[in-house]
């Protein structure tokens, strides 16, 4: 819903360190400049720590309130498990038509109408690029990885800014907590 406002998006991608050149050679992508830019972070080792990213989620709580993080529960419960203890709300999000296909119509409708910004972020344009969608007989449509011989074009950070854009409009369409004076009343001293 667009009456919701500007959606500001910061990302945060993640690739193992060991490998990058190799990665930049054989698909062609500018991963090195990319990290060099402050784009991407590149792990130690040949693969990403996951500690990097629940220390990178954790730290943006000093720079914004994090209400929760949508995640696909395929491959996230170490991730997950550790944002739980440190009070993180987690919110499990399916990749199905179900799920992704209002987020994405969406998502498509703040970027026809310039309400989302995401600082000119390369990696998200490049990934935004290589995005299909696929669609199902009732006219649901979700994001779908391109051909598995193009495996190197990738979309993941465009699958969750659609699970964030979901959760944050589902947040933002739910009604107002309830004063206290509602729930219970005035009190006279």
């Amino acid at each position: 819903d667009p009456d919701v406002g500007l959606f500001e998006v910061a990302c945060r991608f993640w690739i193992p360190g060991e490998n990058l050149i190799d990665r930049v050679v054989k698909h062609r992508v500018p991963y090195d400049q990319w990290v060099d830019e402050g784009w991407v972070i590149a792990s130690e080792g040949q693969v990403i720590d996951y500690h990097e990213i629940v220390e990178e989620v954790l730290g943006f709580r000093t720079v914004v309130p994090i209400e929760e993080v949508a995640f696909d529960r395929w491959g996230s419960q170490a991730i997950q498990n550790d944002l739980i203890e440190e009070d993180v709300v987690m919110v499990q999000f399916g990749q199905g038509y179900g799920s992704m296909s209002s987020p994405t119509k969406d998502l498509e409708r703040l970027i026809i109408s310039n309400m989302i910004r995401h600082a000119g972020n390369p990696v998200l344009r490049w990934m935004a690029d290589n995005l299909e969608v696929s669609t199902d007989p009732a006219g649901n449509i979700k994001p779908k990885k391109p051909d598995h011989k193009m495996s190197h074009k990738k979309i993941d950070g465009m699958v969750a800014l659609i699970m964030a854009l979901s959760r944050a409009m589902v947040r933002a369409s739910a009604p107002p907590p309830e004063s206290v004076y509602e729930a219970r009343g005035a009190l006279t001293l």
